[in-house]
């Protein structure tokens, strides 16, 4: 709380009981803005505005249990289906399978970070090579002369 809103607070009332309805009267009244303003973080967070998966699902968990702490309907679908939703095209195979099963928020983030580290791992695994022999003229002449 910052020194002027407890100054203010502090200035309103003379017992416990005073303060705390003068509090509550200033944060309940703030409560529907700030829901709605943590439903849109929560609705439009991307998985690119996100270093990695684990930092994707904690700022969506943190921002879905800010909103249950206001009150706001939440469930544990909502936030696996919003998770889902955010990830970028490379991720839809495991985000079917994610949809089509509908496990929970913690088993759906161990789906999510063993896909990143497969996908990690791919990118360093050297594409195999093909060697291609390219007879020369004479080779290619002197075999079908044969």
């Amino acid at each position: 709380m910052t020194k002027d809103l407890m100054l203010t607070v502090l200035m309103k009332g003379k017992t416990a009981k005073e303060l705390r309805d003068h509090l509550d009267t200033l944060f309940q009244d703030n409560k529907s803005s700030h829901a709605a303003n943590l439903e849109s973080k929560f609705v439009n967070l991307k998985f690119s505005a996100c270093a990695s998966v684990d930092d994707y699902c904690d700022k969506l968990k943190s921002l879905f249990d800010r909103l249950h702490d206001l009150d706001f309907p939440t469930n544990n679908k909502r936030l696996v289906i919003q998770l889902v939703n955010g990830l970028p095209e490379e991720y839809n195979t495991v985000a079917s399978f994610i949809h089509q099963s509908m496990p929970i928020f913690d088993a759906t983030r161990s789906q999510l970070c063993n896909e990143e580290i497969r996908r990690a791992h791919h990118s360093l695994t050297p594409a195999p090579t093909s060697l291609n022999a390219v007879a020369s003229p004479m080779q290619h002449t002197s075999s079908s002369s044969s």
